[in-house]
Formats: C-alpha cells, sequence, structure tokens
C-alpha cells in the first residue's frame, strides 16, 4: 500500500533497516545514545506523517497499540530454530532483533470515524 506520492511506508522500512544494522553491531561496538535517539525521532517523524496520510486517505482503520522488544542479544525460539532446522532453511537469522505485538485497544473493531469495519465487529 502506498500511503502518498512520495510513499511515507518506505520511511519505515528504512528506519527498521537502520535499526536492524544498529542492533546487529551493539553487543560488540557498544550501546550509542545517539544512534538510538536519532532512531527514536525518526520513528516519531516518520509515524506522524504516515498517520496523517492515512487520516487523509480515508481507508478504513483500526486503531492498535504496538509494542516493541528490542534485546541486546536478540530473540531465540528453540522451536523456532527446530522447524527451521527440519524445513532445510539455509537462509535464516539464528536470533531475531526485533519482535512487534500488535493489539487493538478494544474489543469491538472501529475504524478512525467510528464505523465498524465490514466482518470484524
Amino acid at each position: 500500500m502506498q500511503l502518498s506520492t512520495n510513499n511515507q511506508a518506505a520511511a519505515y522500512q528504512d528506519m527498521f533497516s537502520t535499526a536492524f544494522r544498529y542492533l546487529q553491531t551493539r553487543a560488540d561496538k557498544g550501546t550509542k545514545p545517539n544512534v538510538e535517539a536519532s532512531i527514536a525521532s525518526r520513528f516519531g517523524r516518520t509515524h506522524t506523517a504516515a498517520q496523517k496520510a492515512i487520516t487523509k486517505s480515508g481507508l478504513p482503520t483500526i486503531p492498535a497499540h504496538i509494542k516493541a522488544a528490542l534485546p541486546a542479544q536478540g530473540i531465540q525460539d528453540h522451536t523456532i530454530n527446530r522447524l527451521l532446522l527440519m524445513s532445510s532453511s539455509e537462509h535464516h537469522l539464528s536470533v531475531v532483533p526485533m519482535a512487534f505485538f500488535v493489539e487493538r485497544p478494544s474489543a469491538q473493531a472501529e475504524s478512525v470515524v467510528g464505523r465498524p469495519l465490514p466482518g470484524l465487529s
């Protein structure tokens, strides 16, 4: 989905790519508060612009809360690793650098304008 002519969705991808690269080297090079502040600032700008574009588009939406986990050592799940090995996966990371949990704030799926979304109420 393209959010606008300058494609704000691509800005999320660039920002998370930067965060991913930083997290990969953080254990060896140590924390860099300036880089972390820069990523947080970029998220704020990107998110504000994207929310405005989504609102302007008039598309049906569902409000949600997003929680992120970005531990220094990454996230490893042995069950997932077993599945990857059993499927002969050759190109995967041993740990995932970040995870996101998305949840609706209420049981009722409503759009920003207050109308229930089709099939989600």
